[in-house]
């Protein structure tokens, strides 16, 4: 159904990717015309050019759309759906340096706002997305997966946690809204490098505290198809009879990855010795958020849940901090 690729742009797609609150923030943004208006899902490319060890593949290879093709069905949005902010929701936007470029041109002078849900920190540069904030885009997301160079080793991502962190920095300073993206828990994961992906994303929180700065952090699947589904399967964490397989991928039916019940530990540690670390993560970032901003700045500010949360948390003394979360949850 065609509903399910268009849906209001102050509709419930970014009420459920940031907190509601934040999302006046966020369309400040866009072009005031733009905001009571609808936002269409479209493709300019397929498949992805990396090959990362917990990624399950969609397609194989990766193919550009024809731009003209891509502008067509744009502008047939357009003409039938009171469109006015296009969601690029590829696996890799940008590849394709050419053909992103005459697509850019169109959407600057078309007058619609847009976003690309999947971007390779390589693909960007300052110049580049200060081209794209110029031709309207306000949302990207990245796939940061970690901010350890060790672990993102270990993933094969083919980045290094300056690529990551010089990413971010770069939408934060042109207005452009980007969700952090986390997955802990892959073989190698430690405290430590743990600690080292906090201690790094607590460098780039943005220097405007009416930008949106959200989060999720998923624990590792090892998903049929990719070289981490193999491991779990050769350290025996996934029986090797059909039976055994069969029954593990119906484990993983309708499951949410930030839900540690459904995660097969590949650590060192017992599984009750890490369930704290995705609320750690987030809690920690928050901290560095409101030290960035200042307490009363924060609590004047922001007005969520979760800032006020993190308002109380950042009083006790990081070591108390870890010791409650750790042994609390």
């Amino acid at each position: 159904s065609l509903d399910n690729y268009i849906h209001k742009i102050d509709g419930q797609y970014f009420k459920l990717r940031m907190h509601p609150e934040e999302v006046n923030n966020f369309l400040n943004l866009l072009y005031p015309e733009n905001c009571n208006k609808n936002m269409a899902t479209a493709f300019a490319s397929k498949g992805c050019v990396n090959r990362c060890t917990f990624c399950h593949r969609y397609l194989k290879g990766y193919k550009t759309i024809e731009p003209d093709e891509v502008i067509n069905h744009i502008e047939n949005l357009r003409k039938n759906h009171n469109i006015g902010m296009i969601l690029f929701q590829e696996e890799s936007f940008g590849i394709n340096k050419n053909a992103t470029l005459k697509l850019v041109e169109y959407l600057k002078n078309s007058g619609l706002n847009w976003a690309a849900t999947a971007v390779r920190v390589k693909t960007v540069n300052e110049e580049i997305i200060k081209i794209w904030r110029k031709a309207g885009c306000v949302h990207i997301n990245f796939g940061i997966e970690s901010c350890s160079q060790k672990m993102l080793d270990v993933m094969e991502k083919r980045t290094t946690v300056e690529d990551n962190l010089n990413a971010i920095r770069i939408c934060h300073k042109y207005k452009i809204f980007t969700v952090v993206g986390v997955v802990i828990g892959m073989p190698g994961e430690t405290e430590e490098t743990m600690q080292e992906t906090i201690d790094n994303l607590s460098t780039v929180i943005p220097d405007d505290i009416n930008l949106p700065f959200e989060m999720y952090t998923n624990y590792f699947q090892a998903v049929p198809g990719t070289p981490g589904y193999e491991y779990a399967r050769r350290i025996g964490l996934v029986g090797q009879s059909l039976e055994d397989e069969e029954k593990y991928i119906e484990s993983l039916y309708d499951v949410n990855a930030d839900e540690i019940k459904h995660y097969l530990n590949f650590t060192d540690y017992e599984k009750e010795e890490i369930a704290y670390w995705r609320y750690y993560i987030h809690l920690e970032l928050l901290a560095a958020y409101i030290r960035k901003h200042g307490y009363l700045n924060v609590l004047k500010h922001k007005k969520t849940k979760t800032h006020r949360a993190g308002l109380v948390y950042i009083l006790f003394p990081r070591k108390m901090r870890k010791f409650l979360l750790k042994y609390l949850i």
